[in-house]
């Protein structure tokens, strides 16, 4: 279960848009393409942020604006607050940890056909798609682990029996 903090009021009771300035709701305007873009975090009314802002505000933000949509019971708030000057720094570190990544799946011989998304946040690496078995599914969690700079692994990956390929 998911314990959101502070404690969110009901629905009914919530703030209907008020105290959102102009500024800080330009700011926010893009977190609510990006939700919208990406239907695959969404599911049955669970609502998964994912990426980075530029602060702790923008972060609870963007929690408060998906928390008045229609139809969202609950939301995994994961967005990685990194400051604007150290951008670009962690962005290249995480493409980098993506591709070390790709190719350590690919070599290796439990996880050469699954279908393995790699998403990287600041270090915050999240799996998902799908391995043949939950041994090739701690393989994947094992060798993201093994990588340096990664900070910590969420595994959403699921098992099921793949076709081969060849």
């Amino acid at each position: 279960m998911f314990d959101a903090w502070p404690p969110r009021l009901p629905k009914d009771r919530r703030r209907r848009g008020r105290g959102l300035d102009p500024a800080r709701r330009d700011r926010l305007a893009g977190l609510r393409a990006d939700a919208a873009s990406q239907p695959d975090d969404t599911q049955d009314g669970v609502v998964t942020l994912r990426g980075k802002v530029d602060s702790e505000e923008t972060k609870k933000a963007a929690d408060d604006i998906i928390g008045r949509l229609e139809g969202v019971k609950e939301i995994r708030n994961q967005l990685q607050v990194v400051p604007p000057e150290r951008r670009g720094e962690v962005d290249a570190r995480d493409q980098a940890i993506a591709r070390a990544l790709d190719v350590k799946f690919k070599e290796d011989p439990q996880l050469q056909d699954a279908v393995i998304d790699t998403r990287v946040d600041a270090g915050l690496v999240t799996l998902s798609g799908q391995v043949r078995n939950a041994a090739a599914r701690s393989r994947a969690v094992e060798l993201a682990r093994a990588v340096p700079g990664v900070r910590s692994v969420r595994n959403e990956l699921t098992s099921a029996p793949l076709a081969r390929s060849g």
